[in-house]
């Protein structure tokens, strides 16, 4: 699957349900995620996309909506900004991250090394790298960052910014000395309870966070399978449920290479009604299921699109599919 549409994808979703559903403004996990890590985050600590970080912002900065990574920031005129993931060890080293970085460099423009340390930092080592960029239209500076943290062998912590002046190496400085990890894992079911939205949601472990300005967006890599979630909610006296549920899945259905497979399928759990459509595109590998799921003891509804890129369709991701859907609740007073 090319990588161009697989963003076309993530585009039609945010387009279809975030425009027409948001609201205007069994072992699973009981509490949010959110509740959980706030416990141990300290003053002034925030935790970061998937709650697997906690960290620092510098005065100045605040989350970047626009930019992906574990934890994205900028300041309000981004001429600074700062990414920072999770890198497993087994895959890529410090020095092949670094390396990988100066290969990005000198594909568009010319770079010079003006700095260079390794430190040891209480539990954590730190290994950074300062660069000066140049290319026919700009001028700039590079920040690239590695933090190895003592009984987190299986990964590091790896951090890349640019900036238009060497003022944000204080920036730089700080979010290296800050940022640790938190006591959550990426394997383990989330419940995730948004003040945008009406409903809670539980994924199961390894799926990711994909939007930062979209509450309820997923992302799950299997190898060369990828399946991405999207859901929103919103209120019965101010949108009509089949309505939404119609526009979606005719939208979706509209192209050429999309065939209807299952449609409006419906049953009823506990105090939920489902109706669900799967549509398959002919040579490209990607299913689409569409399930709107209506509260029958509340003016809330939700409507939720899972898209799966793979070979061999839904059968191997089925069952985390049903778990996603089925966990949809209304949120506790």
């Amino acid at each position: 699957m090319k990588k161009s549409k697989i963003t076309l994808i993530i585009l039609e979703i945010l387009l279809i349900i975030t425009v027409f559903c948001k609201p205007l403004f069994n072992a699973l996990p009981s509490k949010s995620i959110d509740t959980i890590v706030q416990k141990e985050l300290k003053e002034n600590q925030v935790a970061s996309l998937n709650y697997l970080l906690k960290y620092e912002i510098p005065e100045g900065y605040e989350e970047a909506l626009n930019l992906y990574g574990e934890i994205a920031i900028t300041n309000p005129d981004n001429t600074s900004t700062f990414t920072m993931d999770l890198l497993e060890s087994d895959k890529t080293t410090q020095e092949q991250f670094f390396k990988s970085q100066e290969e990005i460099f000198e594909k568009s423009a010319t770079f010079s090394l003006l700095s260079e340390d390794t430190y040891k930092e209480k539990n954590k080592t730190i290994y950074k790298k300062v660069y000066e960029i140049n290319n026919n239209f700009s001028h700039f500076y590079a920040f690239v960052g590695a933090i190895e943290v003592k009984g987190n062998s299986k990964d590091f912590i790896g951090v890349i910014g640019t900036a238009e002046s060497l003022d944000s190496s204080d920036d730089f400085e700080f979010l290296l000395s800050t940022t640790d990890y938190t006591k959550q894992k990426m394997n383990k079911a989330k419940l995730f309870s948004d003040e945008l939205e009406f409903t809670t949601i539980t994924v199961p472990g390894d799926w990711k966070r994909l939007e930062r300005a979209v509450p309820y967006s997923f992302y799950k890599q299997d190898g060369p399978n990828m399946a991405y979630i999207i859901a929103s909610s919103s209120n019965k006296n101010e949108r009509n449920p089949q309505e939404q549920y119609s526009y979606a899945k005719e939208a979706i259905s509209s192209d050429p290479s999309a065939d209807l497979k299952e449609d409006s399928i419906v049953k009823t759990i506990d105090n939920k009604t489902l109706t669900t459509s799967i549509i398959e595109f002919k040579d490209s590998y990607i299913t689409t299921v569409l399930t709107l799921v209506e509260f029958n003891d509340a003016d809330v509804f939700s409507l939720i699109r899972i898209d799966v890129v793979s070979e061999n369709g839904l059968g191997y991701i089925q069952s985390e599919i049903d778990s996603v859907i089925n966990s949809i609740n209304l949120k506790k007073d």
